[in-house]
């Protein structure tokens, strides 16, 4: 699995919860931020691990967000508020 553990329901409902709190829906995609830039907040966090796009995108639709598939999971867009709290880390 290239370096990631495998998703637990345990591991699944952590990521839910940062999910949560890090990140406001909305009904339209971004196009600011990639999964990957994302995904990787959630890996830096002192609560985070090691995870693969796929599962990312994944909770994230269970989690009531909208997913733009792309070729490259990595590169999907979600529907994401630019005024998520986990984004302020992130801003362009």
């Amino acid at each position: 699995m290239d370096g990631k553990e495998e998703m637990t329901e345990h591991r699944r409902n952590m990521l839910l919860g940062w999910i949560r709190y890090n990140l406001i829906p909305t009904k339209s995609f971004n196009y600011d931020y990639k999964v990957f830039e994302i995904k990787e907040l959630f890996e830096r966090d002192p609560n985070g691990f090691p995870i693969s796009a796929g599962d990312f995108t994944e909770t994230m639709k269970r989690a009531g967000f909208l997913v733009k598939l792309e070729d490259e999971p990595d590169l999907c867009r979600c529907s994401i508020s630019n005024k998520s709290p986990a984004l302020r880390f992130l801003k362009k």
